[in-house]
């Protein structure tokens, strides 16, 4: 669960495999940045390393930032790779996944006008997703820019 604001990390934890969300009771509004931290899997064991399958306006098989627990109110998705098999964007070793996820350096940033916030992993089925690698799944920090942490 999230405890604080400053930096949170966000990641899959427990409910791997399964869709989730990790929610606070109410994040402030403001300006926040969200940006890859670590990690990646396999949507389907015959798959590549990524970090999504797909892009963000394909709907599914990818990590989105939501505002409710069934990921209907979408905010963005989080930075990272795009593509299911090493030809179409994803790499064929973890580390080189790794590697190129942290490579990519973009962060992004939005606003947020406060309210729970949580992460969600659309796809299906959830049971042939592959973990990463010791455990080393998608992670991203999120930092509420230019503003102390609240207690």
């Amino acid at each position: 669960m999230f405890t604080d604001v400053d930096s949170l990390r966000i990641s899959e934890g427990t409910a791997w495999p399964h869709a989730m969300s990790i929610d606070v009771p109410s994040l402030p509004a403001g300006h926040y940045q969200i940006a890859y931290v670590d990690g990646c899997m396999k949507y389907s064991a015959p798959q590549d390393w990524t970090v999504n399958a797909y892009a963000e306006d394909a709907g599914n098989d990818h990590w989105w930032l939501v505002r409710n627990a069934s990921g209907t109110q979408t905010v963005l998705t989080p930075p990272g790779t795009s593509g299911y098999m090493a030809d179409a964007g994803a790499y064929v070793t973890f580390a080189d996944c790794v590697t190129a996820n942290l490579n990519l350096d973009k962060p992004i940033d939005f606003d947020f006008d406060g309210g729970p916030l949580g992460l969600f992993l659309a796809d299906s089925p959830y049971t042939d997703n592959v973990a990463g690698d010791n455990g080393r799944n998608p992670k991203w920090a999120l930092t509420l820019v230019g503003q102390p942490c609240p207690n």
